[in-house]
């Protein structure tokens, strides 16, 4: 039995489900979205054997399932209880949440609830440190700090310092990288709430790569002769897509690659590179839970069949 845990939304997913259909595999899906009733909630715990029922299927996991937190964690619902002592009740439940993630990861195949919540700052820090070649950075608040880091580079970017976005009824935020000017730095106040700021570097191609347990599938990814995607092929251009091939990368920028996975202790990893015009191979970011359709389908590494099979190992 396998259970993943996941957001409606990633539709990276269903690909993944379609091959364990396939393959005729049990598995239980749990979104996001989902809240488990404590009343539906049981665990035992004996000199015998540890066992868990959640849901309202009632599916006992013991040491024959397995366990993929694709995305997001495990919320146990609260029923309702007399605001005097709301509190220690929802103490109770967080302590049982943790327990139930704790049991589950006993038996973790791929991702983890905390590859949720990766440091990209962290991420960025050890590429460099196992010798990937990464942007200069600076997160600061600090508007002369700003204006000294253009003069500097020339060109310069801002991008989110997180992976999060938020969303609303009627909206989502999230920060896109984008190009900052001289005039716009101008334009700010003299401190203002920590940004991330990046030399830009001119790109021949953006490359994405998917990590998984040691071995990686990269597509090269050319964005830069769009006005929408030069700067990040993320802002994509749904009329006429970028060309995405197939590529190769060398095999010391690899083996720093799978260096950075370990040191991470990451088993899976969508990964994003430039190729410079300097002819260099940058490291920008790595996300766990990044999609990989980008690099799967027009590259033909059919990723998400190779995770069903991860999966049933």
């Amino acid at each position: 039995m396998i259970l993943i845990h996941y957001s409606p939304n990633d539709y990276n997913i269903y690909l993944v489900f379609d091959w364990l259909l396939h393959l005729k595999e049990d598995h239980v899906k749990i979104s996001f979205q989902d809240r488990l009733p404590a009343l539906q909630v049981d665990v035992a715990i004996s000199n015998e054997e540890s066992s868990l029922i959640i849901g309202s299927d009632s599916f006992t996991y013991t040491s024959n399932f397995k366990y993929w937190n694709r995305r997001n964690e495990l919320y146990i619902k609260i029923t309702e209880a007399n605001k005097s002592y709301s509190q220690y009740i929802n103490k109770e439940i967080w302590s049982l949440s943790e327990f139930v993630s704790i049991f589950l990861e006993t038996n973790t195949k791929i991702n983890r609830k905390q590859d949720n919540l990766i440091n990209k700052l962290n991420v960025l820090n050890v590429a460099k440190e196992v010798g990937l070649q990464i942007p200069n950075t600076i997160i600061t608040s600090n508007k002369s700090v700003v204006l000294t880091f253009i003069q500097q580079h020339k060109t310069i970017i801002s991008k989110a310092i997180d992976n999060s976005f938020y969303s609303d009824v009627d909206y989502t935020f999230t920060h896109k990288t984008q190009i900052i000017t001289q005039n716009e730095i101008e334009t700010m106040e003299a401190h203002f709430h920590p940004m991330l700021f990046q030399n830009y570097i001119e790109k021949l191609f953006e490359i994405r790569c998917f990590f998984l347990n040691g071995d990686i599938y990269s597509s090269a990814i050319f964005s830069q002769n769009d006005q929408l995607t030069t700067i990040d092929f993320r802002n994509y251009n749904m009329v006429k897509p970028n060309r995405i091939i197939p590529h190769q990368l060398p095999i010391i920028v690899k083996d720093k690659i799978t260096l950075l996975m370990n040191l991470l202790n990451l088993q899976s990893a969508s990964i994003d590179l430039i190729y410079s015009d300097n002819k260099e191979y940058v490291f920008l970011e790595a996300n766990p839970v990044g999609n990989f359709d980008f690099c799967s389908t027009p590259c033909n590494y059919k990723i998400e069949k190779k995770l069903a099979i991860e999966l049933l190992k």
